[in-house]
């Protein structure tokens, strides 16, 4: 059987969105502050620009591809989508989704998670990363969504997944995510005992607008626009 394999490799994408690879990863546990338990990772074949969305339950895939749409809708459509054959892939209302926005789907075989390996291997690596993030950092293991999307972060900016090539998704962020920072709370939002201002140390989520600090001992996320990053640490 296997000599009558085809030897000849899939067409590489020639250029930004021609083929992006999409994979349904978890339960992770435990679960987040956010009670989110998988992660859809989506990768663009040509660039190897990742983009990771968290759910909380399997239905949810459809509305995480539809935000990826429309996040990647400035730079151009997606032509061609590839995925395995999961219930949440082969649903009517992904298919109805997939028509509706033009989009090729091609579907792997069974068991053969090989012919999607560009969008399996993007997962392990991310949550190798994180994990090794996790255990330098010393943050609670619930964090884990914050610290995937920071090794997201990390490798769409490595030189391997650029090949050399213009990359029209990478823009210079006003803040590096991941970093150690401060935010700074509204007096009447301030919870020390003493009634002193008081900013609270955490891993800053960087953006152009408002950030997202968790807040470790409420386990809770605060948002803020006045975000301070301490280079000492």
């Amino acid at each position: 059987m296997t000599d009558n394999r085809s030897r000849k490799p899939d067409e590489t994408a020639k250029q930004p969105l021609d083929v992006v690879h999409i994979v349904l990863a978890g339960p992770v546990e435990p679960e987040d502050t956010n009670g989110m338990k998988f992660s859809l990772v989506c990768v663009d074949s040509f660039t190897n620009i990742t983009s990771v969305y968290f759910i909380k339950q399997k239905s949810d895939a459809v509305q995480a591809f539809k935000q990826y749409l429309a996040d990647i809708s400035p730079y151009g459509k997606v032509k061609t989508v590839r995925s395995d054959q999961g219930g949440e892939f082969i649903s009517k209302e992904f298919s109805s989704l997939l028509v509706e926005n033009k989009i090729k789907h091609e579907k792997t075989a069974p068991y053969s998670p090989l012919q999607n390996g560009k969008a399996e291997r993007t997962w392990r690596s991310l949550f190798e990363m994180s994990r090794c993030l996790l255990l330098q950092s010393g943050l609670p293991k619930t964090l884990w969504t914050y610290v995937s999307m920071t090794a997201a972060y990390i490798r769409n900016r490595h030189s391997k997944c650029q090949k050399g090539r213009e990359v029209k998704f990478l823009k210079n962020p006003q803040l590096s995510q991941g970093d150690t920072g401060f935010t700074v709370l509204p007096s009447d939002q301030v919870y020390d005992k003493d009634k002193t201002e008081t900013k609270e140390k955490e891993k800053a989520q960087g953006s152009q607008t408002s950030q997202n600090v968790p807040e470790r001992e409420e386990k809770k996320e605060i948002q803020g626009r006045e975000i301070e990053l301490d280079p000492n640490i």
